[in-house]
This record gives structure tokens, sequence and C-alpha cells, in this order.
């Protein structure tokens, strides 16, 4: 008895240190990337609008439809009270939380590598990127792990509202669901009471935390819209892969896969002797790709696919080709990057780096500049490009409305509620609308690839004719 109690103490000190180092580890890594603006996507920004709007007003505003009301609810809070770092702060916080779950999950799994898994989670690079910024992925992702792990604890209730919370920041996260029921099912004896359980408390939670949703916008409030076309099959596989590996972590998670593939009696072997966790762990990817397929186009709606693919990894590779993949996924947030070779949204390519021209866009190879990187100096040459456009706005002496697309909500932010008298800054503006400001005197002018935007916003292919570049160089 005393050697089994010497034995838990010695478990519970090396969890303790573990986790200790992966916090410290994960902190280290985060700090460097706080204070690069709200984030390199447009709706970064505009939750930090919403949040102001209301925190100023009292009045609920959607950052977007169908609304992300828990996290736009703890920023109103905050948002004239600290920075934007302190703002991506929080994210960090979150991702900090997500680390630490994991790790536990891991554990509880009994999985064969729970510190390395957790540190492949921390630097996969779509993790790491929105670990700093404003957006909601990682605080969604945080609640899920946390309710995942509620779950194999025997937390019911718990579970339900962790699950309930994640909705509250995302609302896709509701998906989570199918599987959590399908860990239930098979895991529990009173299945039937306990699926009850977490469908009551997981949507009772999340119908609280979306009332101001529901009250401003009715129940027709789960709603999107998407300027953008379809994608191109080379994009769609780019950011469902490289977009969230890297493309060394992506290149490892494929050999090896192609490696286990030919083993395909040890792969059946495996998925038997876990069979029902495997049902829950394969069920995520499953329905978060089918997810990304309907609207592909971020990579970050990938997110949640990532813990359960590590899981998956764990348990089918061997300790030096999991340890492979660890460091390759590592190193694609530091190393051989790819990003758009764009002054405006792009990120200045390294020395050791070379441009090809795909698609009719400029992309960089960079060798010293991973996605990790890639983003973080995409986001200060947002915030660079944005003052310009402000300086340049500030010398027009004739009434003027400025074309802005995704510069909008960034631009409004650096405005911050000042005015200039003569100059108007609109998403979109259609063809009618445009010729109705003509005729009052007023001159139209478009932000670096939004006549192309709002041509496809409007179907019209009027914007070059009526108005003009700000920038007529860059």
């Amino acid at each position: 008895m005393d050697f089994m109690t010497h034995n838990s103490s010695i478990k519970m000190k090396s969890t303790r240190g573990s986790l200790l180092i992966l916090i410290l580890i994960t902190v280290a890594s985060r700090l460097f990337f706080l204070d690069a603006g709200c984030g390199a996507e447009e709706d970064a920004w505009g939750i930090r609008l919403a949040a102001k709007h209301f925190a100023n007003t009292g009045e609920y505003e959607a950052s977007r439809l169908p609304g992300h009301p828990l996290q736009e609810f703890v920023y109103a809070a905050i948002v004239n009270k600290t920075s934007i770092l302190g703002m991506n702060s929080v994210t960090a916080f979150f991702s900090i939380l997500a680390c630490i779950f994991f790790f536990l999950i891991l554990k509880e799994l009994k999985c064969n590598h729970p510190f390395l898994g957790a540190l492949a989670f921390a630097f996969t690079p779509i993790i790491y990127i929105h670990s700093t910024d404003c957006m909601d992925y990682i605080w969604a992702l945080a609640f899920i792990l946390m309710s995942y792990y509620s779950l194999l604890k025997e937390r019911i209730v718990l579970a339900g509202i962790m699950l309930g919370m994640a909705i509250g920041c995302r609302i896709t996260s509701g998906v989570m669901i199918i599987p959590f029921l399908l860990h239930l099912y098979y895991f529990k004896k009173d299945y039937l009471k306990n699926i009850g359980k977490l469908l009551i408390f997981t949507f009772m939670i999340a119908e609280l935390i979306f009332i101001p949703v529901i009250q401003k916008y009715g129940w027709g409030f789960f709603h999107y819209y998407d300027q953008f076309p379809y994608p191109s099959f080379g994009k769609l596989i780019y950011k469902a892969s490289i977009g969230v590996w890297g493309i060394t972590g992506c290149l490892g998670l494929l050999v090896f896969l192609l490696d286990r593939l030919r083993n395909y009696k040890i792969m059946g072997a495996i998925f038997f002797a876990y069979r029902e966790q495997m049902y829950v762990w394969i069920t995520v990817p499953i329905l978060y790709i089918g997810l990304y397929f309907m609207l592909p186009q971020k990579s970050a709606y990938l997110i949640p696919i990532v813990p359960f693919v590590i899981i998956l990894a764990d348990q089918y590779l061997t300790t030096i080709k999991y340890l492979i993949v660890v460091v390759m996924i590592v190193i694609s947030s530091f190393l051989f990057g790819i990003n758009l070779s764009d002054k405006t949204r792009g990120s200045e390519p390294s020395s050791w780096s070379t441009t090809r021209t795909i698609g009719g866009q400029e992309v960089s190879f960079d060798f010293l500049h991973g996605l990790v990187i890639d983003d973080y100096l995409k986001r200060k040459a947002r915030m660079e490009f944005t003052k310009k456009v402000l300086e340049k706005t500030a010398l027009l002496t004739d009434q003027s409305i400025i074309i802005s697309g995704w510069w909008l909500n960034p631009i409004l932010d650096e405005l911050n509620e000042k005015k200039h008298d003569n100059v108007k800054y609109v998403y979109c503006i259609d063809t009618s609308e445009m010729q109705m400001y003509i005729n009052k005197g007023f001159a139209i002018f478009y932000l670096p690839e939004m006549d192309s935007i709002n041509d496809l916003r409007f179907r019209i292919s009027a914007t070059k004719n009526l108005a003009k570049p700000l920038f007529q160089t860059l």
C-alpha cells in the first residue's frame, strides 16, 4: 500500500512538473506576438469594434452573424480598460487553458506521449497564430477541450456547461455534441439519462448566452454572407493542409500516414483495440472537414480537428516517428512558410525566399519565415498600411467616398470615433449609390484590390469606371 501511494505521489509530481514546463513554454512562445494589432483577419477588428459599441452604448451588436456573444460580452467588459495587447492576452490565456486540458485529456486517455502531444498542439501553426489575436477560435476550442475532459471524468453536467460556452463563443462548436453523445453511448451504463443531461445543459447554456443575439436579430440570426466564390481546388487543399500544419508538419503527418497505411493489419488491430474511442476521435475530423468543404474560406475552420489528429497520431505512430512528427510541426511554425508577396496585406519576405506567380498572385516561398512569423509580419504590415490610408485621406479636400472592403474595420478602429468631415468610408457600394454620390459631387476612391471585391460583391464591372484608386502605385 505504501509502495502504491509512493508511486502515485511520484506520478502526480511528474504530471505537475510536465504541466509547469508546458505552461512556461506556451506563455513564453506567445509573448512575442501579442503586439501586432487584433489580427490578420478583418473579423478580429470587427470584434473589437462590436465590443466598443456594446461597452459605450449598452446595445448589443454582433461583430458578424451568427454572433459570438460570450467573447463579445467579455471583450465589452474590458475593451475600454485595456489595449489591443490586453485583448490578445485574453486569447493567449485561453490557449494556455487549451494546452493544459489537452495534456490532461492525453493523460486520462493513457496516451503514450502526453507532453509531446500537448507540445505539438501548442505549436501547430494554426493554433499558434490564433493564440495571439482577437479571434474566437481558441476560446471555443478551450471550452471544447474542457468539456471533453469533463466527459472523461464523468462530470456530465459540467461537460454540458462547457460545451454550451463553446457554442457561445463559436456556434459551430455545437457539432461536438455528436462525438460526445457517441462517447456517452459507449462508456456510460445509464447512457440515455446522461445523454439527456448533456443535451439539456449544453443547449440551455448556449441559449442563455444567445438571448441578446435573438432579441436583436430574431430567430433568423443564424446567417452569414460569403462574398467570395468557392475557391480553386489548389487553395482548398492548401488551406486544409499546409494552412493548418505548415509545410514540414503536413509533410511529416502525410509520410507517416502513408507508411502506416502499408501496414493495414496493424492499423486495423489498433482501431479495434480502441474501437469505441476511435469512433469519437475520427468523428470530429469528419464533421469539421465536412463543414469546411461547405465554406472553405479559412484554415482556422479546421482548428477543432487538431487535438484529435494528434491523439490518433499518438495511437498509430511509434515513439521515434511520433517525435519526428512533433519536431516537424514545431519547425513549421517558424521556418518554410508560404505567403502572399503583397505590400499591403502580405509579409515582407526574408533574404532566403523565392517568389512565384500562382493563380495571378505573387506567392513567396520563404525558408526563414514559417506561418507564425508570416502572420506576425502580415499583421504589422496591415497596421502600417491602415495608417497610410488615413494619412492619404487626410489630404483630401473634396467630399469623398472610400471603398475600403476588408480595411474598413481597422480604419474605423484607428479613427476611434473621430470623423473626417469630408470623407466617408464604406465596405462596398453598388452602382446606383456610386452614381448618386457622383451626382452630388463626391469623388469615389477604392483601396488596393477593393475594385475587384466591390465588383464581386454586387456582380458588377463598373467600379474602375466610376471610382479611382486612392493609391496610384505602392
